[in-house]
């Protein structure tokens, strides 16, 4: 048995190593979006604090066409949460990202000192590139990731009700929550009936997954007019799963398994040791499912598909990482390092932490600047801001009223535009040569406009009303 002095003290360097790494966060607080899905779920939480659900044509944000109109592409959770948080301050959407992050780390924690190992190692997802920037960003990833793992966790500590709200939100994180969530249930049942434990929090697990996909589907009913997700309008004429997508995605996915960290796969051995079949199942069916998806993301060069490509199976790459931590941990303590990983682990998740954060706030850095010079400009011709489509990440972040505006007569008197890129995976050259506009203000590849005849003080701007 471990003494409670002990108990305590190996707890010191995971809260140590938190500390720094949420500190390191504090001072490098993101400036600006990262991935374009962020611009989406961000218009659709302005569109709630506006009082409406349905966007029109210059609604800055990522819509699906019915063919009827526009409508949400995302599910309506997620900007339900960030409202208030944008209603306060833009900049406090971020976070989310941070806290379910955090999350994870406890969750890691606190399983690693049940099964008597190093709660340290709970650090090591902190240090993951992957969630170090995605903790940074205003997606639903990690807090798919963290409802997953905690809705595990406290079924498998049989708490009913907390059980039922994870996994409650589980469902609503994500569409890919309701596979993840079934393969947790049916991973516990299994193990259960062959352990012959009491059933109660698995019934409560079956509650939350039921109540999740009934609000699940309401919230797309007021969103969509229909019970299901709006992705099959935003993918029409695409087939978004089939075998043939295995040579692209599912190799995509075995990269990261197998590369990141090296043989992170090995990571289910331990879950299977520790008989954490829920999860194990999680992972199969993640990856699976996803290995069939269209789609797959990448950066601009090795490294940066490395630190990018685990986002869409994330849920499983946490899993084998808990594992993978189980192992690492067993191993250090037969090579006798107990004593001396823990604060390698420390230092770790700080790097990581103030690594990711500089690195991003060089990107975000002149979209920041582009954004205030934009908003001077605006308050100075107009009030209200637009943007060129490939000026979203930078502008959208605005706390100003933002016009999508793709280009014609009759704009903004104030554009905010990119001459470079909206992908960074692609990157391209665009014009922001628009008839009647002067350029106001330039900042790398950004340009603010200003309609002459607004600089010239004739009209204000009509869009203004």
């Amino acid at each position: 048995m471990r003494s409670e002095g002990r108990q305590a003290g190996r707890w010191w360097p995971f809260w140590t190593g938190l500390g720094l790494w949420l500190l390191a966060a504090l001072f490098l607080w993101p400036m600006a979006f990262t991935f374009m899905d962020e611009v989406g779920y961000v218009g659709q939480a302005r569109l709630l604090l506006d009082g409406r659900v349905s966007p029109d044509d210059a609604w800055v944000g990522l819509w699906a066409w019915t063919g009827e109109g526009s409508v949400a592409k995302y599910p309506l959770f997620f900007p339900i949460v960030l409202a208030p948080l944008l209603a306060i301050a833009p900049g406090l959407v971020f976070i989310v990202g941070l806290v379910a992050a955090a999350g994870i780390a406890w969750g890691f924690a606190r399983i690693l000192d049940d099964w008597i190992e190093e709660p340290a190692w709970g650090l090591l997802v902190l240090a993951y590139p992957s969630v170090a920037l995605l903790s940074r960003t205003v997606m639903t990833d990690l807090v798919l990731c963290w409802a997953a793992l905690a809705a595990w966790q406290a079924m498998r500590r049989n708490a009913p009700v907390s059980t039922g709200l994870f996994f409650v939100l589980t469902v609503l994180a994500k569409p890919t929550g309701i596979p993840l969530a079934l393969a947790l249930v049916l991973g516990e049942v299994w193990q259960r009936r062959r352990e012959g434990a009491r059933f109660q929090a698995v019934w409560a697990a079956c509650a939350g997954i039921v109540v999740g996909g009934l609000v699940a589907a309401g919230l797309n009913v007021v969103a969509t007019g229909t019970p299901w997700y709006a992705y099959h309008w935003a993918h029409q004429g695409r087939t978004q799963f089939a075998l043939a997508h295995v040579a692209t995605s599912g190799l995509a996915h075995a990269r990261t398994l197998l590369l990141f960290p090296p043989l992170l796969v090995a990571g289910a051995l331990a879950l299977w040791w520790r008989r954490a079949v829920g999860p194990l199942l999680a992972v199969m069916v993640s990856v699976v499912l996803l290995s069939g998806y269209y789609w797959a993301d990448t950066g601009r060069g090795t490294l940066d598909t490395l630190v990018v490509s685990p986002r869409l199976i994330l849920p499983a790459v946490m899993f084998l990482l808990l594992g993978y931590c189980e192992m690492l941990s067993r191993l250090a303590a037969r090579l006798r390092l107990s004593r001396v990983v823990p604060w390698l682990l420390v230092i770790a998740a700080a790097v990581a932490a103030t690594g990711i954060g500089l690195a991003q706030s060089r990107l975000h850095a002149p979209m920041r600047d582009a954004r205030v010079a934009a908003e001077r400009a605006a308050d100075q011709y107009g009030g209200r801001l637009g943007l060129t489509y490939n000026a979203f990440e930078a502008g959208a972040l605005s706390d100003r009223t933002l016009i999508f505006w793709p280009g014609g007569e009759g704009g903004p008197c104030v554009v905010l535009c990119n001459t470079g890129s909206s992908s960074h995976r692609s990157p391209e050259e665009s014009s922001c040569a628009f008839t009647g506009y002067e350029t106001w203000d330039e900042v790398g590849t950004y340009r603010v406009l200003v309609r002459a005849d607004c600089a010239a003080g004739l009209e204000r701007d009509p869009v203004g009303g």
